[in-house]
């Protein structure tokens, strides 16, 4: 797809499953302006997204379990006290940035999901674009089984059982950058 404004000056850099494909469409839609998302640093004013530790870890292994064809981590989840892979991912993204320094802006998931225009809004008004639409086309936004990529895990069979093992795992360290970032998160 070809956009017709990219904004290289801001990028949306998240952790996975915290609605970064939602962001960028709704910036899409409301502004005109395309903004690429990453879910590594990038040397611009990064936008990012925080999810409550849990929901967001039981989103990511319920997405890895659906498009794991072995089980493995199905496997794993049931037998092993270990950390899970995605676990250990998150835990090391969060330890190579500083949410005081590195993000321009960060944004409450919650926010974003109860009030998505509100949050748009908002975030336009920081990048300094203009809303041009006010409307927004629902379902627009695609599963990418190429890039093992669900628009919701909570379509996973096993989403309760990943949630109970996720809500016994250390997740203070995730919780501790969780609640620094939510307090500079931007308000609506």
């Amino acid at each position: 797809m070809i956009y017709n404004k990219i904004n290289l000056e801001y990028s949306i850099c998240t952790a996975p499953r915290v609605g970064s494909f939602y962001l960028q469409d709704r910036i899409l839609q409301h502004t005109g302006v395309y903004v690429k998302k990453y879910h590594s640093i990038k040397d611009n004013n990064m936008i990012t997204i925080v999810r409550d530790p849990i929901d967001m870890l039981t989103s990511k292994l319920s997405m890895t379990v659906f498009y794991d064809k072995h089980n493995q981590t199905l496997d794993h989840i049931r037998n092993s006290e270990d950390n899970t892979n995605d676990l250990n991912i998150y835990l090391d993204s969060i330890s190579k940035v500083d949410v005081d320094k590195d993000f321009h802006t960060v944004i409450d998931y919650r926010d974003l999901i109860s009030n998505p225009f509100e949050i748009t809004s908002a975030l336009a008004d920081i990048m300094g674009l203009s809303i041009i639409n006010k409307e927004y086309k629902e379902n627009s936004i695609r599963e990418y089984p190429e890039n093992s990529h669900l628009i919701t895990s909570k379509k996973v069979d096993e989403y309760n059982e990943i949630k109970a093992y996720v809500e016994k795992l250390d997740l203070s360290a995730l919780y501790e950058f969780y609640n620094k970032a939510l307090a500079r998160s931007i308000k609506i």
